[in-house]
């Protein structure tokens, strides 16, 4: 396993950004959608890059969202309109 999962370069003003989880096919949880964004971000803030490519390492490109990122996603998504929905009900 990739103590890293996004992986960057920059060569000839092109960004390559390669997803390193290949024991997983790829597949992206919390921290390497965070590394993603962090790398993406390299598109506005680097002037010396005019275009970005997006791999996966080895022979996956990326097999989707890993099952327990979009469970904790959809964990968060209901606590917030729970916490919403009580403060409504408290104010209304």
């Amino acid at each position: 396993m990739s103590s890293t999962p996004v992986h960057t370069d920059i060569a000839d003003r092109v960004l390559t950004i390669t997803i390193d989880r290949p024991e997983v096919r790829n597949a992206v949880d919390g921290p390497t959608a965070e590394a993603l964004h962090e790398a993406f971000q390299q598109l506005d803030d680097n002037d010396d890059v005019d275009v970005g490519i997006l791999t996966g390492a080895n022979d996956t490109f990326c097999a989707g969202a890993t099952s327990n990122r979009l469970l904790v996603e959809q964990a968060q998504e209901c606590t917030t309109t729970c916490r919403s929905q009580a403060h409504s009900d408290r104010h209304a």
